[in-house]
C-alpha cells in the first residue's frame, strides 16, 4: 500500500493524481476554500462548560458524586453526567445541585442567571 502525496496543508496533493480525480480533487478543493472563506471558528474554551465550574465548585467544598447527589436529592449518575457534559439535567435538577452547593445556579449555568440563589 503506497502512502498518499500529501501538500504543505496536510492534504492530499490533487496535482500529482491521475485524470479523472485530478480534476474532481482540484474543484472540490477549491470550491472548499471559498465555502470556508468567510468561516471563523466560534472560541470556546473548557472552562466555559458548565460541567467544568460545577465540578470545581464541588471540589472545593470537598464533596464526593455521592456527598453531592444526596444534598440535591438526585442520582450519582446525575452529577457525574453533568460534570462529564453527556447530560445536561431539567431545570429544576439544576437548581437543586446548585442550592445544595450554596451557590446561584447561574454561575455554573449562565441559562439560569437569577434563577436560584444561595
Amino acid at each position: 500500500m503506497s502512502v498518499p502525496e500529501i501538500d504543505a496543508g496536510g492534504v492530499v496533493d490533487w496535482r500529482a493524481k491521475a485524470e479523472p480525480w485530478r480534476s474532481i480533487g482540484l474543484r472540490f478543493r477549491d470550491e472548499l476554500r471559498a465555502i470556508m472563506a468567510g468561516y471563523v471558528q466560534p472560541v470556546v474554551t473548557v472552562e466555559e462548560h458548565p460541567g467544568v465550574r460545577l465540578r470545581r465548585i464541588r471540589k472545593l467544598q470537598g464533596l464526593t458524586f455521592q456527598a453531592l447527589a444526596r444534598r440535591a436529592g438526585c442520582s450519582i449518575s446525575t452529577v457525574r453526567g453533568i460534570e462529564v457534559g453527556g447530560f445536561i439535567g431539567s431545570r429544576q435538577k439544576r437548581l437543586d445541585i446548585a442550592q445544595a452547593l450554596g451557590v446561584e445556579a447561574g454561575d455554573i449555568w449562565p441559562d439560569l442567571k437569577h434563577q436560584g440563589a444561595a
